[in-house]
């Protein structure tokens, strides 16, 4: 039995595109779904701490929420980035979202 690959989505929103962004939003998911992709869980951020433990330098972007998505493997992930119908959302994820990052995690055993 194959573990879940998990994607991990760090992400700050622009306030000038909400439109943009709900939009992108509304659309990545039932594209997200056809590729197996499981919402897990979604965090608001409340403060991000140097490996010092000390906070975030005054004037350095923090993201706004973390978000956990499931996958059945990894070619999921790679085939719903390669997909037409997400590729033409892509200018507006990046307009509604001022900072996105994407990582792949494996679940350590």
């Amino acid at each position: 039995m194959n573990k879940p690959i998990f994607l991990l989505i760090e992400a700050t929103a622009n306030p000038e595109f909400e439109f943009e962004r709900q939009h992108y939003l509304q659309n990545a998911a039932p594209i997200t779904a056809r590729f197996g992709g499981t919402h897990v869980a979604g965090y608001s951020v409340e403060k991000v701490l140097e490996e010092t433990l000390e906070e975030t330098i005054e004037g350095e972007q923090s993201p706004d929420v973390f978000v956990v998505m499931s996958f059945p493997d990894r070619n999921k992930i790679s085939a719903l980035f390669c997909d037409d119908q997400y590729k033409a959302l892509v200018p507006f994820r990046d307009k509604g979202f001022q900072h996105i990052r994407y990582s792949i995690c494996n679940e350590l055993v």
